[in-house]
């Protein structure tokens, strides 16, 4: 692991397209402002690991649950008064080019 220490204002670069500038320190937290290509993620840690756990629990979803969260949400999207779209099956499955919800984890 490099240490660095940087002042408010000074950069540090990561190889030639993400730079990071120390924005302000204050007592035990420091702001920083990270500048990236889009194709580059950045994301805190905490909410990676948020994120990890909550696709993990997805996948462990059966069918039988994946079926009642959609009738759920048609049923939501029905009384707000939005178009419901017809459940994915095999006789009605998703368009090539839109996402679909399959068992493979």
């Amino acid at each position: 692991m490099l240490v660095v220490s940087r002042k408010p204002g000074e950069r540090l670069l990561i190889g030639e397209s993400v730079e990071i500038v120390v924005l302000a320190v204050r007592r035990d937290q420091v702001s920083l402002g990270i500048s990236a290509p889009r194709a580059v993620p950045v994301h805190r840690q905490e909410l990676l690991e948020r994120i990890r756990r909550e696709n993990q629990r997805a996948a462990a979803l059966g069918a039988d649950q994946l079926q009642h969260m959609g009738a759920c949400l048609r049923s939501r999207l029905a009384s707000q008064g939005t178009a419901a779209a017809a459940p994915l099956t095999a006789a009605n499955p998703a368009p090539d080019d839109s996402p679909a919800i399959t068992g493979a984890a």
